[in-house]
């Protein structure tokens, strides 16, 4: 095998970068040993195959900017990494670690379990895990079929970015699990973008959790769902900077589509068929209730609150509701869990505005301006069809907030930009009939959009929120009792 002639020359006894090498090997060689042995600048390029992995893989390269560690396929998704038992029938705890490392790239790697991934009790294995690292690049890699999480980001981690990954079919555990549960260690600068992450099981499984000590980290434009608990879970940032989640799509879930703890900016994303709440806010209680932004979102067909907004009273930051579409026709719309003091409620905490809504409301005053009567799933091009881009005439148009405070952001769900002075409430920006972008489907979220022109040109129709507005508020399903009416009793 060329591994075999290259080794001794190229990486045991690595000298330093001069001696980086690329080397491809394929399902017979010593791929453990070699992980042992990357030297700055190596590259790995594994053939096409199944690799039995007998004990974990680990890398543990310091590698630099100039001379990253990769690992990766010859063709993307070709290279089987398979958990296998070894002579006395043990298999390893985790697939792949990469451990206390930095300047490391993996790419184009399939990570499974054996037949033995639906078992509760052991074997149990992870997928990846990424330990006391930093500048670490995942993109194209593929993990299912593991009875713990499949990517576990565990300790102290910095500048982390999981690009494109496909993680799904795991029986206990979570998907994508970020830091400690308590805060005894941190993570900074962590991307997540462009990922699908689908059919996550378990007594409490949940799609991805960025826990206590997670800061500064962005979700962005990932598909999630089918999970046993949570679609997301935000804990406390402890004080750090606020955790970005943009232009997601989230679904099927449970208890909630989105748990909101800690710092977190919210804008643009799609939550629909929940069995409990879309977005659920709470005090953690670690003394770091403060930031938290949801605006721009589009939250659907959820059996408890589309928005469920507890705490709000107790954070002492910025806290901003506002131009979401919340819509469940006939159930529960959005609540503000206010504690009343003695006969009279408080003023509504932090900046709630022009949030489109149908279905009951609790805490909220429409007379202030913090909600508006949305014409229920007829606003929506197909609500059951999973389509909830706007149609022409639709509450939404228009009805978004134009100020600052609003955190308006420069794109909407789909990438079209939205305009300052007039942008549409909830996750898309009406751009002309029928939705130009990525239909809500399982599978990994894309961004082409349709060419306009021809559909402008033929229809001869501009964007008018006046033209059906006064159909689509007939068809208003009743917002319930004391819909536009303050809550005068304190939360049950």
């Amino acid at each position: 095998m060329m591994l075999a002639s290259l080794l001794p020359l190229c990486l045991w006894g690595h000298p330093g970068p001069a001696q980086a090498a690329t080397l491809e090997i394929g399902p017979g060689d010593d791929l453990v040993g070699l992980t042992q042995s990357l030297g700055p600048g190596d590259e790995v390029v594994l053939a096409n195959g199944n690799y039995p992995i007998e004990s974990t893989l680990v890398i543990s390269t310091l590698g630099t900017e100039d001379a990253p560690v990769t690992l990766r396929a010859r063709s993307p998704g070709q290279a089987i990494l398979q958990v296998a038992p070894n002579a006395e029938g043990v298999r390893p705890g985790t697939l792949l670690r990469v451990d206390a490392a930095s300047w490391v790239t993996l790419s184009g790697l399939v990570l499974q379990g054996d037949e033995t991934w639906t078992q509760v009790e052991d074997p149990r294995y992870y997928g990846l895990v990424i330990n006391e690292s930093s500048q670490i690049t995942v993109r194209d890699l593929e993990v299912h079929s593991v009875n713990r999480t499949a990517v576990y980001l565990s300790g102290n981690n910095t500048n982390i970015r999981l690009e494109k990954l496909n993680i799904h079919d795991v029986s206990e555990g979570a998907g994508i699990y970020v830091g400690c549960s308590d805060a005894s260690c941190w993570t900074t600068g962590l991307v997540i973008d462009k990922s699908w992450v689908h059919d996550i099981q378990g007594s409490n499984a949940s799609g991805v959790v960025f826990s206590h000590g997670t800061q500064g980290a962005s979700l962005t434009d990932t598909v999630i769902y089918s999970t046993t608990r949570f679609g997301l879970y935000l804990g406390s940032t402890e004080r750090g900077a606020e955790n970005v989640v943009e232009r997601n799509a989230i679904w099927s879930a449970v208890e909630a589509g989105v748990l909101v703890e800690g710092n977190a900016i919210l804008r643009n994303n799609l939550i629909f068929n929940v069995d409990g709440r879309g977005v659920w806010t709470r005090n953690p209680d670690r003394g770091s209730w403060s930031d938290l932004v949801i605006s721009f979102n589009t939250i659907a067909d959820t059996t408890d609150w589309a928005a469920e907004l507890d705490d709000w009273q107790e954070a002492d930051g910025r806290l901003v509701l506002s131009s979401n579409a919340l819509c469940n026709p006939i159930g529960y719309g959005v609540q503000l869990d206010l504690v009343q003091a003695d006969t009279a409620l408080p003023d509504t905490p932090g900046y709630i505005t022009q949030n489109v809504v149908c279905g009951l409301v609790e805490g909220l005053d429409s007379f202030a301006g913090e909600l508006l009567p949305g014409g229920g799933y007829t606003d929506f091009s197909d609500a059951e069809g999973w389509d909830f881009y706007p149609v022409n005439g639709a509450a939404l148009l228009d009805a978004g907030d134009p100020a600052g405070d609003a955190f308006i952001p420069e794109t909407d769900f789909n990438g079209v930009a939205r305009p300052g002075a007039n942008p549409d409430a909830g996750a898309y920006e009406w751009d002309g009939e029928g939705n130009p972008g990525w239909q809500v489907q399982e599978g990994f979220k894309t961004f082409d959009l349709a060419d306009r022109s021809q559909a402008e040109l033929v229809g001869g129709c501009c964007k008018n929120k006046e033209a059906d507005t006064g159909a689509a508020l007939l068809l208003l399903p009743l917002l319930g009792a004391g819909a536009a009416i303050r809550r005068k009793t304190p939360a049950a």
